[in-house]
């Protein structure tokens, strides 16, 4: 297994745990700001341990591997320029798949992002004792960050991986790759 497929499963994993957190953490925000305060009280501990135990690493986790990912460590080639070519040829005439899937799933974890900042900021108000919050925020944000999430996995199953190998999009990068490496058939 080279280096490239561990910083996949640890950039998956990472996903995975981020978004189940979220997830969770959104319906635990709403079931205690709808609580008594004697309640509420006794949850706010365990909130703030989800958020800076299991959200905060999962996010760090994800963001390391897929940098590494993005920027092709451990592989030769063009890191994050391959990503960031809107046309595979000098011509401009062949459009990579790349460029407009990987820009919306920025898009779209950065939206994750700020909806983490926001619930982080939540909990800060109830540590504080701020009791305006309402559930039906926290019930809304649930179902946006669902959507959110939805839509970054169908970009990732529907993305180039899934359609014509690199040599249709970068055929002098990868000729270029494969005559640099010795003793390959």
């Amino acid at each position: 297994m080279d280096m490239r497929n561990w910083f996949l499963a640890f950039h998956m994993l990472g996903v995975i745990v981020y978004a189940g957190s979220l997830l969770t953490l959104s319906r635990l925000l709403a079931f205690t700001v709808a609580q008594p305060a004697e309640t509420r009280e006794r949850l706010i501990p365990f909130v703030r341990r989800s958020y800076f135990f299991v959200t905060l690493p999962s996010l760090i986790v994800l963001l390391i591997f897929g940098l590494l990912l993005i920027f092709k460590v451990g592989e030769p080639g063009g890191g994050i320029l391959d990503y960031l070519k809107p046309y595979a040829d000098e011509a401009h005439t062949i459009r990579t798949p790349w460029y407009s899937t990987f820009h919306a799933k920025l898009v779209l974890f950065a939206s994750l992002v700020a909806i983490d900042i926001s619930m982080g900021r939540s909990i800060g108000k109830l540590s504080r004792g701020v009791t305006t919050l309402s559930p039906r925020r926290f019930k809304m944000l649930h179902g946006l960050m669902a959507l959110i999430i939805l839509l970054i996995v169908i970009l990732m199953e529907a993305g180039p991986l899934k359609g014509p190998t690199i040599d249709a999009y970068f055929p002098k990068h990868h000729a270029a790759q494969t005559a640099q490496q010795p003793g390959q058939p």
